[in-house]
């Protein structure tokens, strides 16, 4: 079982969206040709282009040979819906104290988080729409920052003071921390406590590898940690990868037509090799 505490963050943003589906792409399988060549698993040189054609997404040549790459993305987003709701609600919060800055001169300096620890968070857009609403008028409430005050003169007090908490709102709890003063924005970092059986994730690459299993499609790369069209990515996809590094994938049934599946961490040289059919030249064997 996979287990992502309530104080762990969900969303951050990496890139300045909006991203182009191309961009994504290109970002997706420039990062797995780096983290190929650092292990040294690629014959150079390699390019790559787009086919006139989809499947597959890109083709990649190592030297005279060219290999047809289909790419997908894998994120702890997929599995559990409450994630997806508080990254919604923690983008649109910040939107929303963007927008009434005048009347939030207090936050500059500090970050604000949101949590739907022990509470489903809102789910319909209403909802979100609603607490959002909320959240941003009980922030116009000067409380503070949580630690601000704090006297650890005598050691650590028994009762922690109440600034810079705003209680539970809509089913979420939201706080308040100092920050960088140079950030120039007032940053929402949303969490959420989830769990994920290690037989829901196996079900899902199984599924996955099926689906994308071609005639059209050699390699198929299956991407964890990737940015979204407005440019985040989810932390835990890191906890969710090395999770399956540590137990394995499971037992794939053999594929018809793909020759490779790869799981990689975007941004890293951090890979799983999934399947590869004996004999398949898209990795160099050292």
């Amino acid at each position: 079982m996979l287990l992502v505490p309530a104080n762990v963050a969900v969303d951050h943003l990496a890139l300045r969206g909006p991203l182009e589906t191309d961009r994504i792409e290109d970002l997706q399988i420039l990062s797995l040709v780096e983290a190929l060549s650092l292990r040294g698993q690629v014959e150079h040189p390699v390019s790559v282009r787009r086919p006139l054609q989809d499947p597959p997404d890109r083709i990649v040549g190592q030297g005279e040979r060219e290999h047809s790459v289909e790419l997908t993305n894998l994120t702890f987003v997929d599995f559990r819906s409450d994630l997806a709701k508080v990254r919604q609600l923690g983008r649109r919060l910040a939107d929303e104290i963007q927008a009434r800055s005048d009347t939030l001169p207090h936050l500059t300096g500090r970050y604000v988080t949101v949590s739907s620890a022990g509470d489903p968070p809102p789910r319909s857009r209403k909802e979100i729409e609603v607490a959002v609403g909320l959240i941003a008028s009980a922030l116009q409430e000067d409380r503070g920052f949580v630690g601000e005050g704090l006297d650890l003169t005598n050691g650590f007090p028994q009762h922690m003071p109440p600034n810079g908490m705003y209680g539970s709102i809509e089913g979420v709890f939201v706080q308040v921390y100092p920050a960088d003063q140079s950030l120039g924005m007032v940053p929402v970092i949303a969490s959420c406590q989830a769990e994920l059986p290690l037989a829901e994730i196996r079900e899902s690459i199984r599924h996955r590898v099926a689906a994308k299993d071609d005639p059209r499609n050699e390699v198929l790369v299956m991407t964890l940690g990737l940015p979204d069209k407005p440019g985040y990515i989810c932390p835990p996809d890191k906890w969710l990868f090395d999770f399956i590094v540590e137990h394995g994938p499971g037992l794939l049934p053999t594929p018809k037509h793909l020759d490779v599946v790869i799981l990689h961490l975007w941004g890293t040289a951090e890979i799983l090799l999934v399947y590869v059919r004996p004999g398949s030249t898209f990795l160099r064997h050292n």
